[in-house]
């Protein structure tokens, strides 16, 4: 079926313009974010400076540690964890669950031992699992010991050294090595010895009450869980773990250390927290920024925040409503442990209470369809995400290197699943015109998308409303258009029927626009053309009847001069101008003929016939008047009875045959049959002869149209009874057609009449 580019089509077509209006808004949202995205740089980096404004020239919280970043190594240097929750001394790993995946571990096959030689495996596979938090001012370890054949002191040796046993080294807030030790004779409570000044041999210990924990034996080996005031401990910090295999042996078999225990300059760093940091950090918690600071090292010594609430944006709940008072307004609107980012469309709650869902036809639209929708189409926050750099204790970033250097930098980044990206902002810490740390402060683009998409949403929604209404008056004018064009034409393809005449009136529109001017003018143009029509529809009447008088004088003149003496020249004239007489009163009959017959159409009675019975007895008329032609009928059995004025139907089969005879050959038959088709009685005059050319068949029934050859042209022919046999035949309700036969050897003429239901 091919396509009609019709007035709706381009219409639709124009229209679709319309949906670059929703890629402009994108653009314009687009462009939005990317201001955003400076906004949000510069308020982090605003953020930092604060923060870092707070911490200059403040040299007691710092540590004049001038170790190269690159001689640090984990295990080797120690990190203490802030511990938010109390912890019991009591061996088990329960109050550790807050850090339980930050663990050291250290095996006899890795470490060195005290010497600073590396440990050779001797007997059995020893290793242990370290922690290390701090939480009211002390300093707790925890150690996980794996050790298949572990041995305790004999509660009657004064030696403490020749069974397993934990050393503890470090540096006093002085600068001091200090060392304990860790020796047990049985599970449960402990203190400490410490060791004499100067000295690497465990005589003449004394206990040091303030070291304290618990030895716990387990099916590997055993725990031990301690603490130790803060007070005790400066910038260093070291742990041994000795083991020996059999008791009383006086050997030590296996020697795990974290670093060398005996030399102060290579014994490890330990970084703690700072809490007046934290304290300036917590204050500064409100940016709903992760605040990191690092010292020169890039090793964290405080930090603030969950990088799944740095949205970069405030939560909905953090805006009261109009009709919030200060009484019941609670500024503490962050949840201390809510890793999910709260839409920033979600209603404001009032008094603890939802809205109800609304039910609007429009809500339903957005639920079910825009939704859905927008959710393929737009990147959502994903809070999924995984913070690699949640509890890292060292930061090695590029932004934090050009911080040291003294400039503050922004920088984004995605992080290591490539579901969110981070903005950090990076500001160095001055003491006396050196730096001696960074502030750092990360975001993610979660608070940027959301806003993003809310404008995205809410503006695609504008402007699928108006699109979609803008559409829809739009289609039902172009409708209303299409209609009255339509109308328009089917007005003017029936004023006219099949022979040209004009069939009824035209009405004019009302309407004051184009289409409707157009219609008036057609319609004065019918009301003309009718007029012209009813003249030369009389014309023929009008030049009869005035032409008859005249001609009746000169056919009684010319019967008075026949009558009278003449040569034969003369009579020949005469004769002549006799026969010119005859034809023009032929001329002159068929030309009233036509009118009668229409005017008798207009009067005439119909009444049941029996349509094989009447071409029955015309035809055996027919073959007295035309001798010279042959008929074959085949009329059927049946009688066939239709609704129909017998003399009309006469006159039609008059012109018919005549023309078949006329157009006949003299040798071939002419074949009438009549049959049954349906509700139809179908008759069918054929016969050989001329064939008729393609583009004359519909020009054969239209009134003064006569195709004949040359030799008949000398008989007067006015074209008039094929179209006065097509009037009597659409009189009847019929149809009549001609065409050339299958065989193409003449043509045929086939006449159908709707049949009487009985």
């Amino acid at each position: 079926m091919r396509f009609k580019w019709g007035l709706r089509s381009k219409l639709l077509t124009l229209s679709s313009l319309l949906l670059l209006l929703p890629w402009f808004a994108y653009q314009f949202v687009i462009e939005m974010e990317n201001f955003l995205r400076l906004g949000q740089q510069q308020t982090l980096l605003g953020t930092t400076s604060a923060v870092a404004t707070a911490l200059h020239e403040r040299p007691s919280l710092f540590n004049e540690d001038d170790t190269p970043l690159s001689d640090f190594k984990k295990g080797h240097d120690l990190y203490v964890y802030d511990l938010k929750k109390p912890i019991l001394l009591d061996g088990n790993i329960e109050d550790w669950a807050a850090i339980k995946t930050l663990n050291n571990t250290y095996s006899n096959a890795t470490y060195s031992d005290a010497t600073g030689e590396t440990a050779q495996h001797k007997r059995g596979d020893v290793s242990f699992n370290q922690w290390l938090g701090k939480q009211g001012g002390y300093l707790y370890a925890y150690f996980e010991v794996f050790d298949p054949q572990p041995v305790k002191r004999e509660s009657t040796n004064s030696t403490i050294t020749d069974n397993d046993h934990l050393i503890i080294a470090m540096s006093s807030p002085q600068g001091e090595l200090q060392r304990y030790i860790i020796s047990v004779a049985e599970d449960g409570w402990f203190n400490g010895y410490r060791y004499p000044q100067h000295s690497i041999y465990a005589t003449n210990v004394t206990r040091e009450k303030s070291i304290q924990g618990i030895w716990k034996s387990t099916s590997q080996g055993y725990n031990i869980e301690l603490r130790l005031p803060l007070s005790l401990l400066g910038n260093k910090l070291g742990f041994q773990l000795n083991t020996s295999s059999s008791p009383n042996s006086g050997n030590i078999d296996n020697s795990i250390s974290t670093s060398n225990l005996l030399d102060i300059n290579k014994l490890g760093s330990v970084l703690i927290p700072s809490p007046e940091i934290e304290n300036i950090l917590l204050a500064m918690s409100h940016t709903r920024s992760r605040l990191w600071v690092v010292d020169r090292q890039q090793r964290v010594i405080a930090k603030t925040g969950d990088l799944h609430q740095a949205t970069g944006t405030w939560p909905s709940d953090y805006y009261p409503e109009e009709n919030y008072t200060a009484d019941n307004y609670s500024e503490n609107t962050y949840p201390e442990d809510n890793h999910s980012i709260k839409s920033e469309s979600n209603s404001i709650a009032n008094n603890n209470e939802t809205a109800p869902p609304s039910t609007s036809v429009w809500s339903k639209i957005e639920s079910f369809i825009l939704s859905p929708l927008y959710d393929l189409l737009l990147d959502k926050p994903d809070n999924t995400f995984i913070d690699a750099a949640k509890n890292a204790t060292q930061l090695d970033y590029a932004l934090i290197d050009e911080a040291l250097t003294g400039k503050a930098a922004t920088q984004w980044r995605l992080n290591s699943d490539q579901k969110v990206s981070i903005l950090s902002a990076a500001h160095p810490i001055f003491i006396n015109g050196n730096v001696v740390g960074v502030v750092l402060a990360e975001e993610t683009n979660h608070g940027i998308l959301t806003l993003r998409n809310q404008a995205l949403e809410k503006m695609f929604n504008v402007l699928i409303a108006i699109i979609f209404i803008a559409g829809i008056l739009l289609f039902l004018f172009i409708s209303t258009v299409v209609k009255r064009i339509r109308q328009l034409r089917d007005q003017s393809e029936h004023i006219l029927d099949n022979n040209g005449r004009l069939n009824g009136q035209f009405n004019a529109s009302q309407h004051s626009d184009e289409i409707g001017d157009l219609s008036r003018s057609m319609a004065d143009m019918v009301k003309r053309l009718g007029h012209y029509h009813h003249y030369v529809e009389q014309l023929s009447a009008r030049l009869s009847h005035e032409l008859r008088t005249p001609v009746a004088v000169v056919r009684s003149s010319l019967e008075n001069l026949a009558s009278l003496p003449a040569d034969d020249e003369q009579q020949k004239y005469i004769q002549r101008s006799q026969q010119g007489i005859i034809r023009l009163n032929k001329i002159l009959t068929s030309m009233s003929e036509a009118s009668r017959i229409e005017q008798s159409l207009e009067q005439g009675e119909k009444q049941t016939i029996d349509l094989k019975m009447l071409i029955n007895s015309c035809l055996q008329g027919y073959d007295m008047i035309y001798k010279q032609s042959n008929f074959i009928e085949d009329l059927g059995d049946d009688s066939l009875l239709i609704n129909a004025d017998p003399d009309f139907l006469v006159q039609l089969l008059d012109k018919i045959i005549h023309n078949a005879v006329e157009f006949s050959s003299d040798d071939k038959a002419i074949s009438v049959r009549l049959t049954k088709k349906g509700s139809f009685a179908v008759l069918t005059i054929e016969n050989t002869g001329p064939l008729l050319a393609t583009d004359q068949q519909q020009d054969l029934f239209q009134s003064m149209v006569s195709i004949r050859p040359s030799s008949q042209q000398h008989d007067t022919h006015l074209g008039l009874g094929l179209y006065i046999a097509k009037m009597i035949c659409d009189y009847h309700q019929g149809t009549l057609s001609i065409n050339n036969n299958p065989q193409l050897t003449g043509v045929i003429v086939t006449i159908c009449f709707p049949l009487l239901t009985l």
